[in-house]
């Protein structure tokens, strides 16, 4: 093993020997290192052991030796390459490929990085669509790329070609954390838009910027990356969508010929978010849309409410509790024009602020009336609103007397400060 300082010289590099190291009758004796790896955080150098060897060999990063071996019984036939897998704070994996020259399907074994416990193995499934044989080399990159939001594990497959992997799968099959650097490849695909009312698509969860954002054909959740989204799963095609995130809970109503709406929650250790239903078909239709999700006092979801405007009015539907049991026919709330609905809690109310041909109207429905159950409609605008920026009622000059016109104002206030609005 031999170590080398480079150095500049004009336009080339030139290199001084640090030290060399080893032997086949060395103490301890290196007769054939396949691989090396080096970690800074702990001062390890760690060289994959020789042919049809039993263990691996721990040195300094003087190259002095560390004393420590490992992989015993765990290697049955050729370590042939490793690679680290860095959760920071000095923790994390490592893995070692063990050269199945059988015929079987290639071993990749796992090691926790601090104490080298071993912590299994895994390998691709005998008889599936890729079966990785005999692999002399991986490579872990552990940025996101295209197509691998958590990065990816590349083996080579019988000195043929190479086979990749999400680290997603692997770590989720081997309840791995997730840690993928934040340092994506400048070559990667930003995240595409389409055209469409502006929606509350983003939140913020686990040290991170969230959306629910079209890419491509398909609709993502992607998680934001150093200033690009990486998509890590696609729901439905790629239309316009609104999302309620509170804590690990997430709900996604995915607009377009028919509203779909799917339930999640987060996995910390995969950071992703993993649907808990299938996508549920709404009556909703057209992208003018709005989703709001009555809570209790921990947060949790209570009911769910959905509005819309299709053939001149404006509509409503709700979920029975924790946001089952949709509500397949709705209620028609009176004329509107086209312009994306607001939904808003208004105390113990909610409340829907809609564009109609004479201005905004407002509507309330008592968190205690059955669902269909809603006060007349209330003009806070006297002219025309054919935008969404325009769903924003004034707050009133005064506070009104009644307990009815209390909660009306609440709801002008809510929707004044963008509360649940646009």
């Amino acid at each position: 093993i031999k170590k080398y300082r480079l150095r500049a010289e004009g336009e080339r590099l030139g290199a001084d020997l640090v030290f060399g190291v080893g032997a086949r009758d060395g103490s301890p004796p290196l007769p054939n290192v396949e691989s090396i790896a080096a970690d800074h955080a702990l001062d390890r150098l760690h060289l994959a052991g020789d042919e049809g060897g039993d263990f691996n060999r721990v040195f300094r990063l003087d190259v002095t030796y560390a004393g420590i071996a490992y992989g015993d019984p765990q290697f049955e036939f050729d370590q042939e390459g490793i690679n680290l897998y860095d959760l920071g704070g000095k923790r994390g994996y490592l893995l070692v490929s063990d050269q199945h020259t059988d015929g079987t399907p290639n071993e990749f074994e796992l090691f926790d990085r601090a104490t080298l416990a071993p912590l299994g193995n895994f390998t691709s499934p005998p008889g599936g669509s890729i079966v990785t044989t005999n692999t002399d080399g991986p490579y872990l990159e552990q940025r996101p790329i295209a197509g691998f939001p958590d990065g990816a594990f590349y083996a080579v497959n019988d000195d043929v070609n190479a086979h990749a992997y999400d680290w997603t799968d692997i770590a989720q099959a081997k309840g791995l954390e997730v840690a993928a650097l934040d340092r994506p490849f400048s070559g990667r695909a930003a995240a595409s838009g389409s055209p469409g009312p502006a929606r509350r698509a983003l939140w913020f969860h686990d040290g991170s910027w969230w959306g629910a954002l079209p890419r491509g054909p398909s609709l993502t959740v992607s998680r934001l990356e150093d200033g690009t989204f990486a998509a890590m799963d696609a729901y439905g095609t790629a239309n316009p969508a609104v999302a309620w995130a509170r804590g690990g809970d997430l709900a996604l109503l995915s607009l377009g010929s028919r509203a779909l709406f799917v339930r999640f929650e987060y996995r910390p250790e995969l950071r992703r978010y993993v649907p808990l239903t299938e996508g549920f078909e709404l009556p909703a239709r057209g992208s003018l849309a709005d989703l709001l999700v009555e809570e209790a006092a921990d947060g949790s979801p209570v009911r769910g409410w959905i509005a819309w405007v299709e053939g001149g009015e404006a509509r409503v539907t709700w979920s029975g509790a924790s946001l089952v049991g949709w509500d397949l026919n709705g209620a028609a709330l009176g004329e509107a024009s086209s312009a994306v609905p607001r939904l808003a809690r208004a105390g113990a109310a909610t409340a829907l602020a809609w564009a109609g041909p004479g201005g905004v109207l407002v509507r309330l429905h008592a968190d205690g009336d059955p669902p269909a159950v809603w006060a007349p409609a209330e003009a806070v605008t006297s002219s025309a609103a054919s935008s969404p920026a325009a769903l924003r009622p004034p707050t009133p000059a005064r506070p009104a007397a009644r307990t009815r016109r209390r909660t009306r104002s609440a709801a002008r206030r809510a929707a004044g400060r963008g509360e649940g609005g646009p």
